[in-house]
């Protein structure tokens, strides 16, 4: 398990982003100026996700709930390695190069299960050998 000793805003922050594929040494700095809200908001990664699900309204279907868009955007976020190609930008409101990337990715949503009642069946006994 990792330890993170948190000493401010900006720890926790940091800390998200290395969630998302970025190091250690990331430049915030961007990130509060575009979004001055996070300086106010008591929980960082709920604002965070609010962000993310933002971004991934405009991408993806709308008939997916507020997790699973925050969720399937991280994942095609880290899985296309955009913290290396587009660094804090790729955060930023208006940045949209990766955007093509994820309409193009083939995630399906897996639809809900259906419980019902299987119909008794009779079972005949049998023998191997006569």
């Amino acid at each position: 398990m990792v330890k993170i000793k948190v000493h401010s805003r900006n720890d926790i922050i940091k800390a998200y982003l290395r969630g998302l594929g970025y190091g250690v040494d990331v430049d915030i700095s961007k990130i509060l100026t575009a979004y001055e809200s996070l300086n106010e908001q008591e929980d960082i990664s709920k604002a965070f996700d609010d962000i993310i699900y933002n971004k991934a309204k405009k991408v993806f279907s709308k008939d997916l709930s507020k997790m699973q868009l925050v969720a399937l955007y991280k994942a095609l976020f880290i899985e296309g390695k955009n913290a290396e190609k587009h660094g804090i930008d790729a955060l930023l409101p208006d940045f949209d190069k990766s955007d093509e990337y994820f309409k193009k990715s083939a995630f399906f949503i897996v639809p809900h299960y259906k419980v019902s009642v299987i119909p008794t069946q009779k079972i005949e006994p049998f023998t191997l050998h006569k």
